[in-house]
């Protein structure tokens, strides 16, 4: 904007010329080589009407340019600050499902080692320790879903805050 205001002076310019006709014993003699008619230092200065008249707009237009950057700056910090919001969000729904999940596979991994010796001793069924079998490994595979989808809400809120979540206060 500074640049917009100062460049009120860009349809002023001011030119000068020095000429001088030493070499000529009479001065008053126009030369013929050069077509000089004048002789010593010339000054002059000339407006460009024009540049003038286009001034104001070029500086209302520089201050909507910083007006629109203002307030996309700010819709971008609204949007980020959302993102972010919405990341931890799906990181504290990991976190929170990772917590029954684990109580959930140590009650499957008791179980099958109970079933397990239940059917080593012929207590049980084969039906029955595979079903137990089958329940364990189902509960291996939701934990591991479950901290897959952790990390990678982890990963994806630390993407946007540049920081470890460890480091955060």
């Amino acid at each position: 904007l500074s640049a917009a205001q100062i460049s009120w002076l860009d349809p002023l310019s001011f030119q000068y010329v020095g000429r001088s006709n030493q070499n000529q014993p009479n001065t008053n003699l126009v030369e013929i080589t050069t077509a000089d008619v004048l002789t010593g230092y010339q000054f002059g200065v000339s407006l460009n009407a024009g540049a003038l008249f286009t001034k104001p707009s070029l500086v209302k237009k520089a201050r909507e340019q910083i007006n629109v950057a203002k307030f996309t700056k700010e819709e971008y910090m609204l949007s980020l600050e959302t993102e972010v919001k919405t990341r931890y969000y799906q990181l504290l729904q990991f976190q929170k499902t990772l917590m029954p999940l684990n109580n959930a596979l140590l009650d499957a991994e008791n179980n099958y080692k109970k079933m397990k010796l239940s059917f080593e001793r012929a207590e049980a069924t084969l039906e029955q320790f595979n079903s137990t079998s089958i329940v364990y490994n189902q509960a291996i595979q939701a934990k591991i879903s479950a901290e897959t989808g952790y990390l990678s809400a982890k990963a994806s809120l630390e993407e946007l805050t540049v920081i470890k979540i460890e480091e955060i206060k």
